[in-house]
C-alpha cells in the first residue's frame, strides 16, 4: 500500500497509526515534497520530514547512518553467534558433569549392593576367605 492523501481523508487516525505512516513511508514522502495534511497536523512530524529530506540530501550523513546499522546487525550477529557457541559449550559441560556424576552414582549403588551381599553372605556363615573366592575381591575389602 503506498501512501495517498485518500488514506487518510475523513478518518481520525490515532497518533500511534500516524507516527508509524511516517515511519514507514518517509522516502514516498520525502519524494512526494508533500505530506498529507492529517499527518502534517500531528505534533512533530514536520520536523521530522525535514530531518529525513536532510538526511537523504546529504550522501556523507547516509553513509555513516549505514554504516551504524550495518554495526548493529553485525554486533547482534555475534551476540547471537556467541550466545548459541555458550549454550552449546555449557550443554557439553553439564552432559559430561552429568555422567561423571551418574558413574560415581553408580558406583556407590554397586559398592553397596556388594556390602549387602556381603553381609548376607557372613550371616549365613560363610568365612572372609569364601566370600573373597565367590565374588573375586581381595578379602581386606570385606
Amino acid at each position: 500500500m503506498y501512501p495517498s492523501k485518500k488514506n487518510f481523508k475523513n478518518r481520525k487516525e490515532p497518533a500511534a497509526r500516524k507516527w508509524l505512516s511516517v515511519l514507514k513511508f518517509n522516502q514516498k514522502y520525502a519524494k512526494m515534497k508533500k505530506i498529507p495534511h492529517e499527518l502534517e497536523s500531528e505534533e512533530g512530524v514536520s520536523m521530522v520530514m525535514e530531518l529525513v529530506n536532510k538526511i537523504n540530501a546529504d550522501r556523507e550523513m547516509r553513509q555513516i547512518i549505514e554504516a551504524r546499522e550495518k554495526e548493529a546487525r553485525d554486533i547482534a550477529s555475534m551476540k547471537n553467534a556467541a550466545f548459541k557457541k555458550g549454550v552449546s559449550v555449557g550443554e557439553a559441560r553439564g552432559e559430561a558433569r552429568g555422567i561423571k556424576k551418574g558413574k560415581a552414582e553408580a558406583r556407590a549403588e554397586a559398592l553397596e549392593a556388594q556390602k549387602q551381599l556381603i553381609e548376607k553372605m557372613r550371616a549365613k556363615g560363610m568365612s572372609p576367605e569364601q566370600i573373597s573366592e565367590l565374588l573375586e575381591i581381595p578379602v581386606s575389602e570385606i
